[in-house]
């Protein structure tokens, strides 16, 4: 019954990522009226700037306000074509399997400044283990591996493996890392009190009329009522 009812609650929470990122999935470039378009080539010689959107959201829900800001328009100055972003599962996907997602993406060479909004900063912790740094120890450790495996958690040392082997064909360089909200010490919203969580979200978006018609706020609702369900 609890492995129907898992399945059940992947598959809403599946669809609800697919409402709120649309189709337009993976990296992507943004243009200067803070627009997702298709990527088709980059100037990996020259900086990119990155974005990485947090838990239950999508690169507009994270960092659409900046349109129309002084920052903005200094970001489109300095980055030209080189703004991107990383349109990724945070529902139905580790930030590890995120990350090796995006590193299949990214074009060889890549200069990396990054800016993260919550979970997006658990992505981009990893990216940073994984870039050029000097005399440190590059992806994870074997103490830490062994820690995971003591767990468990297979899937996740499956994962970093390879990342590891990855890497070396990538080749990328994070310079400059921006973590906005991170909770890098873990945290108990997403496991414990998820539907507290949802139940929150549901409520501040039902307060917004156009936001409550939107399928999002539907799919939104469905998964509440799954994950309260399985816990009932």
């Amino acid at each position: 019954t609890k492995k129907a009812a898992s399945s059940t609650i992947q598959a809403i929470a599946k669809d609800l990522e697919e409402k709120q990122m649309g189709s337009l999935r993976g990296l992507v470039r943004v243009n200067s009226n803070f627009e997702l378009e298709k990527l088709a080539g980059v100037n990996a010689g020259n900086p990119i700037l990155l974005f990485i959107h947090g838990t239950n959201s999508s690169t507009a829900g994270s960092f659409a306000e900046l349109k129309g800001t002084e920052l903005w328009d200094h970001m489109v100055k300095t980055y030209g074509n080189n703004i991107l972003a990383f349109q990724h599962e945070t529902l139905t996907k580790s930030p590890l399997q995120n990350a090796l997602d995006l590193v299949n993406q990214l074009p060889l060479n890549a200069n990396l400044e990054v800016i993260t909004h919550s979970r997006g900063g658990l992505v981009g912790e990893i990216l940073c283990r994984f870039s050029v740094a000097s005399g440190a120890e590059m992806g994870f450790s074997e103490q830490e591996i062994s820690l995971l495996n003591e767990e468990g958690r297979k899937t996740d040392t499956d994962t970093i493996a390879e990342l590891q082997k990855k890497y070396p064909a990538k080749k990328f360089i994070v310079k400059k890392f921006i973590r906005v909200a991170c909770p890098s010490s873990g945290t108990t919203i997403l496991s414990k009190r998820l539907d507290y969580f949802f139940n929150i979200s549901l409520n501040l978006l039902g307060t917004i009329p156009v936001l409550a018609a939107s399928p999002v706020y539907a799919a939104m609702k469905n998964l509440l009522i799954a994950i309260v369900d399985q816990k009932n």
